[in-house]
């Protein structure tokens, strides 16, 4: 059943932990123990069935030393591809039929049922050859094993007949068609070769590594001078700006010091001098200045001097002005043919690249080449040994034999075999059972998938009927086995939820499922009962507004109930029940699901508090009305009811899921409709032991009822 179709409102499915395959095994052992028997007995009879093989052997041994080649520098080398080239004559149709039809198997089965009777012959055929050793081993398969020795030796009687015939119809023509091959392939090389030498003189390639060509040096030395030439340029401009910057200003004398404090300016010789000269000819004033006028003709003459070498001096910054300003220009325009000869140069490069990658296509061709001529010249050779030698070079050193044990038959093998596929088949369908069946099995399961406590296992009774009223005729005749067994299962389960214990108020405790046909309802009734009969004053309220059930598990019917009191009936009112210390609410009349206010549900649990000892909610299935989250807003704790063997995984995750923040209220499952060891057991005869929070060990000392059949309707009544 899938979320999507049921709850339109669904999450993605709560991810649990997945359950071991051990406890697969053990929920499911009769079906495992089915599968893995038919398994077995299938194995075993296809096993029988198994036609009996014996296999005859033979060894031959190739003489290597007249199998040797000479290469061109003299050296001995050994063809290693004869032995397949004997491997594969020896497996060849030819040699095959010889003999079949020499032993007369074309007449007996399977060769006479066989299509290809050869192709069945080469299948029972093994050959093995070891280059180490030159050694070919031959075996052969057949249901006899006399049949197989002497298939076996006419086949290497055959074989040998073929391989003396085959070199005796070789033709000179091969030889010949060879050589031509190889002289053809001889002048191909030869052309390679030059033309490779050829491409390498006319372009110039002296190293296959453009990084170290004689370009890629001239390259660096060109890029290294231009790097000094731009920085020499840079401060040529910068130089060249600073007497621009001087010619700007309009005052002669104020230019004439900006000019003079540009350091290559101040440091020519020519305006060295000048300085000197008109820095003594002021000095020389200054001392005149002192014994005459300025009108003095003395005067008059070293001022007139003063001015004639300042001008000179103006001439002179003037024409080292020039002198940088031409260096400057003079270096722009080596700058610019330097970067044109960069640029040559890279091209040139790239090209000298373009040529590498040809000419190592050149050189690739030229291996090629060299590749073909050495395979040509190999089998020349082979064939020139060929032609020389006529007989066979195989030479039998182990006879046919054959051994009167099937090769194909271990029942060691076939047992281990069978165990193994038995166990495969039983994990597998077990492994299936469990994806296609989404129900909870068993407690261990429940807990594995939720992480929660188990307080209570109530075990399976066939046709479970509700509590019931204590004074209807059909009660009064004594508790059954199954409802001591019951009793017994939610005393431990008070204990483990420790209700018994003395508080100031009520405490409010809620019974829920994930959906409809868990026992819900059962529980609440037969644990308020459980409460009362431990001297508890324990009221009922049946929250389940749609399909109220409590008042038919307790026997009791009354018309107001909560659905009166939500819609502000007053009179509603707790009513005793027909066992001591046990009231019930009722569900009232059945309404639609929405209709549960927390709040007034609040005000009436507020209200009966002081009243009693524990107060039971038996909510709806928390899956299908909203009206179960309303009433865990208002109880202490949340009990959830498990039903194995109906319980989804799916509804179980959905459940926790729309609990939310309620979780925390949850104190544990009760797993109801146990199938395990509680089922069936007399309570005289168990020991159940409960501690807090945990689950019942249930010590069996001998079953009381025996044969119950399986049934789950008595676990859902009423819910």
């Amino acid at each position: 059943m899938q979320m999507s179709t049921a709850y339109p409102d669904a999450p993605p499915t709560t991810r649990f932990a997945n359950d071991s395959l051990w406890g697969m095994i053990q929920r499911r052992r009769g079906l495992a123990i089915l599968f893995g028997f038919l398994a077995a007995v299938i194995s075993l009879i296809g096993f029988s069935l198994v036609q009996p093989l014996y296999q005859a052997n033979a060894t031959l041994v190739v003489d290597r030393a007249a199998r040797s080649l000479t290469d061109d520098d003299g050296n001995r080398q050994i063809d290693y591809s004869f032995l397949n080239t004997q491997r594969d004559l020896l497996m060849s149709d030819a040699v095959l039929s010889s003999a079949l039809v020499a032993t007369g198997s074309l007449l007996r089965k399977p060769y006479f049922q066989s299509a290809d009777p050869s192709a069945l012959l080469r299948h029972r055929l093994s050959v093995i050859v070891s280059k180490d050793s030159w050694m070919i081993t031959v075996s052969l398969r057949d249901e006899s094993a006399s049949t197989a020795q002497n298939l076996l030796a006419l086949v290497l009687h055959s074989y040998t007949h073929h391989e003396i015939d085959l070199r005796q119809n070789r033709t000179r023509g091969e030889f010949d068609f060879l050589t031509h091959q190889v002289e053809t392939e001889r002048e191909l090389l030869t052309a390679a070769r030059v033309h490779e030498q050829e491409f390498r003189a006319t372009h110039g390639i002296l190293t296959t590594d453009p990084d170290r060509s004689p370009l890629a040096s001239q390259l660096e030395s060109y890029s290294v001078k231009r790097v000094e030439l731009v920085r020499e340029l840079d401060a040529d401009r910068v130089v060249v700006g600073q007497i621009a910057a001087s010619d700007a200003i309009q005052n002669p004398e104020q230019r004439t010091r900006s000019l003079l404090e540009v350091a290559e300016i101040k440091q020519d010789a020519s305006v060295g001098q000048h300085r000197e000269a008109l820095a003594a000819l002021q000095d020389k004033a200054v001392q005149l200045g002192q014994t005459y006028k300025a009108k003095h003709p003395r005067m008059l003459e070293i001022n007139g001097q003063i001015t004639a070498e300042r001008a000179q001096l103006d001439q002179a910054i003037s024409i080292a002005c020039r002198a940088l300003e031409n260096h400057e220009r003079a270096l722009s325009k080596e700058n610019v043919d330097m970067s044109s000869e960069i640029k040559q140069l890279q091209v040139d490069l790239t090209g000298y690249r373009g040529n590498l990658m040809q000419m190592e296509a050149l050189s690739e061709e030229r291996s090629t080449r060299e590749r073909l001529f050495a395979n040509l010249l190999t089998k020349l050779r082979q064939a020139e040994v060929d032609n020389r030698l006529i007989a066979s070079q195989l030479m039998p050193i182990d006879a046919p034999h054959a051994d009167n044990q099937p090769v194909n038959i271990h029942w060691p093998l076939f047992l281990m075999t069978t165990a193994i596929t038995a166990c495969i088949v039983a994990i597998l369908a077990v492994f299936i059972a469990d994806v296609i069946d989404r129900r909870v099995a068993d407690a261990d399961m429940v807990s594995g998938l939720t992480n929660l406590e188990i307080l209570g296992h109530i075990p399976h009774v066939a046709a479970l009927q509700p509590l019931g009223n204590k004074r209807d005729p059909r009660n009064m005749n004594g508790q059954s086995v199954e409802n001591r067994l019951l009793d017994e299962c939610f005393n431990a389960l008070r204990v483990n939820l420790r209700l018994g214990e003395e508080i100031d108020s009520a405490r409010v405790l809620m019974v829920a499922s994930s959906s409809t046909g868990e026992g819900r309802s059962m529980v609440a009734a037969r644990l308020g009962h459980s409460l009362a009969a431990n001297g508890l004053r324990v009221l009922l309220i049946d929250c389940d507004l749609r399909r109220p059930a409590l008042d038919h598990q307790v026997g009791e019917h009354c018309d107001l109930g909560l659905s009166e009191w939500l819609n502000g009936d007053a009179r509603v009112r707790p009513i005793p029940t027909s066992y001591p210390g046990l009231d019930i609410i009722t569900g009232g009349s059945p309404c639609e699901p929405g209709h549960l206010q927390g709040r007034r549900l609040r005000l009436l649990i507020d209200g009966l508090r002081p009243n009693y000892d524990c107060i039971i909610l038996d909510s709806p299935p928390i899956n299908v009305s909203a009206d179960a989250l309303v009433a865990a807003t208002v109880v202490d704790n949340l009990l959830l009811v498990i039903r194995g063997r109906h319980t989804t995984r799916e509804h179980l995750g959905f459940a926790l899921h729309r609990l939310g923040w309620l979780r925390q209220q949850l104190l544990g499952i009760v797993f109801n409709d146990d199938h395990r060891n509680l089922a069936g057991l007399n309570p005289s005869d168990t020991a159940i032991h409960a501690t807090h929070r945990g689950s019942i060990t249930s010590a069996v000392r001998k079953p009381a009822i025996s044969g119950v059949a399986a049934a789950r309707n008595g676990h859902g009544a009423g819910v």
